[in-house]
């Protein structure tokens, strides 16, 4: 009977076989595509939110640059490429970041800096002249530093481990100028006499 051909059976069986593996490959193929075009979509979606995205990346912070001195006397002696300008109060009793100490001193960034070509007189004087001339000394720097851009040429480390730089703003040598001003007195490699500053 035509119904009992066994190369009609074989046929119709292996074709019942292929069209379920077809159906399952085609299923497997579909999920596939579906998922791959799920995880390739994210990224546009999220560049096509609204969303603020996280930067990665951060600025980096100031840093000090060593220049006109050489060998390891220059290591973080130098901030040669200058720091932005920025205010400069007096310092106060916390910590001390940006501010003006007396006539010769000031921090910059968190590091204690001594003007180098200078020797100004002290805010707890040997006599009441010298502390007057002291404060208008250190009136006289805040101004001078004050949102300025600064640029220090580092010379070394005093015996406090303070960085011994000559400073420059835009306006030119600040050292210089607070001995023009008669607030300061050239720095002679040691500290001026009593009658300098308590003199008449």
């Amino acid at each position: 009977m035509r119904n009992s051909d066994p190369d009609l059976l074989l046929a119709v069986e292996t074709y019942g076989r292929g069209a379920r593996f077809f159906s399952a490959r085609s299923l497997i193929a579909f999920v596939v595509v579906i998922v791959f075009a799920l995880i390739g979509g994210t990224p546009w979606f999220l560049l096509d939110s609204d969303e603020p995205v996280e930067t990665v990346f951060e600025a980096e912070p100031e840093s000090f640059f060593t220049s006109s001195l050489t060998g390891d006397v220059a290591q973080g002696y130098d901030f040669y490429e200058g720091l932005e300008a920025r205010p400069m109060p007096f310092c106060g009793s916390g910590a001390n970041e940006n501010c003006v100490v007396d006539g010769e001193i000031f921090w910059l960034n968190g590091e204690e800096i001594r003007i180098a070509n200078i020797d100004a007189p002290q805010l707890e004087g040997r006599c009441l002249s010298e502390t007057a001339r002291a404060r208008e000394a250190r009136a006289t720097l805040q101004q001078l530093l004050d949102n300025q851009p600064i640029e220090l040429r580092g010379k070394g480390r005093d015996a406090f481990g303070r960085v011994l730089a000559e400073v420059h703003t835009s306006e030119g040598d600040v050292g210089r100028k607070m001995v023009r001003f008669n607030v300061a007195a050239t720095w002679k490699g040691r500290e001026e006499p009593v009658s300098t500053w308590c003199g008449g």
